[in-house]
């Protein structure tokens, strides 16, 4: 398997990776969060752990549990409804606005965000419909969301899965920059918080998960004032996050439906 190995910032600039990308790393990369007492610092992460770009596609597989995915797919029509609705609202609001001042862009990003919730929305319908049509002919499901994996033995090693991310990301924003960072946490609880020794599964995931959300959204809101357009970039990438951990909570059998 041919692998791009990562051990320091320089090696991130590659033909794989958007230059928006490589500049919301290299912003990540020198941002140290304090965390209590300690600090998540993925700089220096990088000095111990191997990072590869992988052109390899991971699948998952699992049952589908019909009836569940019946209640969900309500639950996103009526949710799509609400979101079209406003997105509508805020384009027509925001046409209006054009002859007053063209150059006031904050209903454009809010019409962005709503067209991006709109999309994804649209996704998870489809994918939810899918689902029953494969469950109607007693298929199990095989999805290529395996976007990352921190392996922890013979080596520490993370591995993005960067086919994986790029498709996840087709209609959106990319995805590299938040797996990135999640499968760092995994690698700074193994080094910093000894979680090899006491973590479980189930928990270990949601709050890395929580984790990479709230590091992405802090740090939008420190460059708010100082570089607007790098802290948009970086919002965009937590919306990114958030839309993923609600994906994964839709996907019946997994363990981290939490």
């Amino acid at each position: 398997m041919m692998t791009t190995t990562i051990d320091s910032r320089a090696i991130f600039a590659t033909n794989l990776i958007s230059e928006a990308d490589y500049e919301v790393l290299d912003q990540v990369l020198k941002t140290p969060l304090q965390l209590a007492t300690k600090v998540f610092d993925i700089a220096n992460l990088i000095s111990k752990v191997k990072v590869e770009l992988s052109p390899e596609i991971k699948r998952s597989s699992y049952n589908i549990d019909a009836a569940a995915v019946v209640a969900r797919l309500a639950q996103l029509k009526k949710q799509y409804d609400a979101v079209y609705k406003e997105y509508s609202e805020a384009r027509e609001e925001r046409n209006r606005l054009l002859l007053i001042d063209p150059s006031d862009e904050t209903l454009l990003k809010k019409c962005q965000r709503l067209e991006m919730e709109v999309s994804s929305i649209s996704c998870s319908i489809r994918k939810a419909e899918e689902l029953l049509e494969k469950s109607a002919r007693g298929e199990v499901s095989t999805e290529d969301n395996v976007y990352g994996e921190f392996i922890s033995s013979p080596y520490p090693k993370v591995v993005l899965y960067y086919r994986n991310i790029q498709d996840a990301s087709r209609y959106t924003t990319s995805g590299l920059v938040p797996v990135f960072v999640h499968e760092m946490f995994h690698a700074w609880n193994y080094f910093e918080a000894g979680a090899h020794d006491r973590s479980v599964l189930e928990i270990d995931e949601p709050m890395v998960e929580y984790a990479t959300l709230y590091f992405l959204k802090s740090l939008a809101d420190m460059l708010e004032e100082s570089d607007s357009k790098k802290a948009y970039n970086i919002s965009l990438r937590a919306d990114w996050q958030e839309r993923k951990v609600r994906q994964k909570k839709e996907a019946i059998g997994s363990t981290a439906a939490y």
